[in-house]
């Protein structure tokens, strides 16, 4: 079996260099614990302390789940000092196999010189008593003593510079700005980014959204108004949090159609409208496991049509600025 090791960043593999960290552990019932992970990483390296979030240099989020297709998958996110994360991930035929691979990653990605096996010295070698000396005969030939080298500690393995996501999903919404009140609706997306050490950090957004407000009183009848809209948004920046929180500025458009119908009226009639943005929003992702992600987004644009609505008196034109926020759920394919 070959073990993958990781050394993080900035650790300088000097004799009683200490690693402060912090573990977080998602599992089954019954399958793992976060004490057994601590515990596991301890019996195979003295020089990872584990101390509060609040203190730690590096932080661990590890998951062991179970696969529909039987077996276990185990991995972790490392999250360096500088909020850099890297990520690892294995697949076991049962829990405790997950528990051991997924103890043994975390060890080296805290310690890349701790040994692969619990109990022994990072040599190899098995801890001994010293013997007594005893007064033995010098035989008169020479012997030769067999010289045996010494083991060497598992290749350490460089931390990814970037790491690839990408993830689809949905969400609700409220736009400002195309209607005479609140529009209320609903979102899908599908987007895809990389995350890099520092703000360059691009991703890009897909969405479609619908949005509709009924029952708006005006010069005595009511109207309603419906918008449909493609948006995408293209995000140069990003800036990764030590909680998986990242957040990121971008570019975003849309285009779409606003339609209107009025109704308690004499002649009631139906409109379609073409309508789009040029704007900017800031998108927010957290990762509560390895594969969800709640997202939120905040959008200021302007609209590129603004038309005007009336019964007998004009009673709403498209406001100059429109507002969006939406709040969202979503899996991560990678």
């Amino acid at each position: 079996m070959a073990w993958i090791s990781v050394a993080p960043a900035g650790r300088a593999d000097s004799p009683g260099a200490t690693t402060k960290a912090y573990v977080e552990l998602v599992a089954p019932d019954g399958c793992a614990t976060r004490e057994a992970l601590i515990e596991g990483v301890r019996q195979r390296s003295e020089l990872v302390q584990f101390v509060d979030r609040a203190q730690a240099e590096r932080t661990v989020f590890a998951e062991i789940q179970p696969l529909p297709e039987g077996g276990f998958s185990a991995g972790f996110t490392l999250v360096q000092a500088s909020g850099r994360p890297s990520r690892r991930k294995v697949v076991a035929k049962n829990c405790r196999e997950a528990l051991d691979a997924l103890t043994l990653l975390v060890t080296l990605a805290l310690d890349p010189l701790a040994t692969d096996d619990p109990g022994k010295s990072p040599t190899g070698d098995e801890p001994s008593e010293p013997s007594p000396p005893t007064l033995a005969p010098v035989p008169e030939q020479t012997a030769t003593i067999p010289v045996q080298e010494a083991p060497q500690p598992p290749a350490a393995a460089p931390s990814p510079e970037r790491v690839i996501t990408f993830a689809a999903g949905v969400g609700g919404l409220a736009a400002w700005g195309a209607a005479p009140s609140v529009m209320p609706g609903a979102f899908l997306y599908l987007g895809g980014g990389m995350v890099n050490s520092g703000a360059w950090s691009p991703a890009i957004r897909l969405s479609g959204a619908h949005a509709e407000r009924e029952g708006i009183p005006a010069s005595g009848a009511t109207a309603g108004f419906t918008l449909n809209l493609v948006a995408l948004d293209l995000c140069p920046l990003g800036f990764v949090g030590p909680s998986r929180l990242t957040v990121r500025a971008c570019v975003a458009g849309s285009v779409g159609q606003l339609s209107s119908h009025g109704s308690n009226t004499r002649e009631p009639a139906s409109y379609h409208r073409p309508f789009g943005t040029l704007g900017g929003s800031a998108l927010f992702s957290f990762e509560p496991t390895l594969r969800l992600e709640i997202v939120g987004t905040l959008g200021i644009a302007f609209p590129l049509y603004r038309d005007s609505f009336q019964f007998l008196d004009v009673f709403f034109r498209v406001q100059p600025v429109a507002v969006a926020a939406g709040l969202g759920v979503g899996f991560r394919i990678l």
